[in-house]
């Protein structure tokens, strides 16, 4: 199976200010939204960005995980990948 295929997409709202109308959010301006709980979907010239992305995140994968193995102040059990 080819790894790009592995992506999985994430709502990006982490803070949730687009859930809870915080009044302090503004949409970013290059998306084209009013608010910040309006939501888009991505069309294929954005996937194509994702995709570029993707693969550059799984090309560092390894990288990644040896950071996280080796830092000495994260729980054991949360360092499971």
């Amino acid at each position: 199976m080819d790894t790009l295929q592995l992506g999985i997409a994430i709502p990006y709202d982490f803070d949730w200010a687009g859930l809870v109308d915080a009044a302090y959010a503004v949409p970013a301006d290059n998306v084209g939204t009013k608010s910040v709980r309006e939501r888009i979907f991505w069309d294929m010239q954005e996937q194509r960005v994702y995709l570029k992305d993707l693969e550059q995140f799984l090309e560092k994968k390894e990288e990644f995980q040896k950071v996280i193995n080796e830092f000495p102040y994260l729980n054991p059990r949360a360092k499971k990948i």
